[in-house]
């Protein structure tokens, strides 16, 4: 297990990562694969002052922290949505609320998609 601190507007918050399996059994044999799992500790009146509960102030904090980490280019939509815990279809119709581009196309890209199709 390790120990990080997340800094949030002057305030200090433990960050505590941990590792672990996740197992799957099927018909054709058993398939493993290793996460990790971020905890951070952040005080009960901040989602008081929110007018929110706790369970949905940390679905905000995966949906933000996936939001960021795709506009970035760190993660795929999908993989975004994971971390979000929502499905690809749902994170792809939010990157708008957050101000963020659903698909990130360079000017060859945007250009080659609508140039005009010659018979």
């Amino acid at each position: 297990m390790e120990y990080l601190w997340l800094f949030s507007n002057q305030t200090l918050l433990p960050l505590t990562i941990q590792s672990y399996a996740h197992l799957r059994f099927s018909p054709g044999g058993a398939y493993a694969w290793f996460v990790k799992a971020i905890q951070i500790e952040y005080p009960e009146a901040w989602t008081a002052a929110a007018g929110s509960s706790s369970e949905r102030f940390e679905n905000e904090a995966r949906l933000a922290l996936g939001m960021k980490l795709f506009e970035m280019g760190r993660l795929t939509s999908g993989q975004a949505s994971q971390l979000a815990g929502i499905s690809r279809l749902a994170f792809l119709f939010a990157c708008p609320q957050w101000n963020v581009p659903a698909v990130h196309w360079d000017a060859d890209e945007l250009a080659a998609e609508f140039k005009p199709i010659r018979m």
